[in-house]
């Protein structure tokens, strides 16, 4: 086999059957931009409770109103999704992740996972309970922008060492802690 190709099991997996779950302006550029260029995943349906979110997806991406659902409940009756995608707002991560779940679904979730340590663990046990995956979204971490950012703030933390050390090298907790 020619370095860098998959082998041929890789190539013969059937698209991973994908609910996605939240269509705010971050949700429809998912559904824009980074799904579409996934050719593994085919979305099965889309799901909003805002009609106005839904019509815009339609109108901007094309999307066929029968792919569209204002209810989870609905659309895993009507497409038998293997896996939800939940981009909503930080107030439904838990529940619409926990009801994911709970339909037996793969979830992943956008970031911050959870709004405690506490639903974040009862959400992992499910999961696990379940023998689902359940992965949160990091996909900007590795972007350049955030990249620089992380670079520029490690810069200047730096950069207050080095001033702190040569100004006051004899207390530096006082001066600089």
């Amino acid at each position: 086999m020619k370095s860098g190709t998959a082998p041929p099991s890789f190539w013969a997996v059937n698209s991973l059957r994908l609910v996605q779950v939240g269509l705010g302006p971050h949700g429809r550029n998912w559904a824009r931009q980074v799904i579409p260029n996934i050719k593994e995943v085919d979305v099965v349906a889309y799901v909003d409770t805002d009609p106005y979110a839904l019509d815009t997806l339609r109108e901007d991406a094309g999307v066929p109103a029968d792919r569209c659902f204002e209810s989870l409940k609905e659309a895993i009756a009507a497409t038998e999704p293997e896996a939800m995608l939940n981009t909503t707002a930080l107030p439904g991560h838990v529940p619409i992740t926990r009801a994911g779940l709970e339909a037996g679904l793969h979830v992943m979730v956008e970031k911050p996972f959870a709004p405690n340590l506490a639903a974040a663990r009862q959400l992992v046990d499910m999961a696990s309970v379940r023998n689902l995956v359940l992965m949160v979204s990091q996909n900007y971490r590795f972007f350049p922008a955030p990249r620089a950012i992380a670079r520029l703030v490690g810069d200047a933390i730096t950069s207050k060492s080095s001033l702190c050390s040569s100004t006051c090298p004899s207390t530096i907790s006082t001066c600089c802690g």
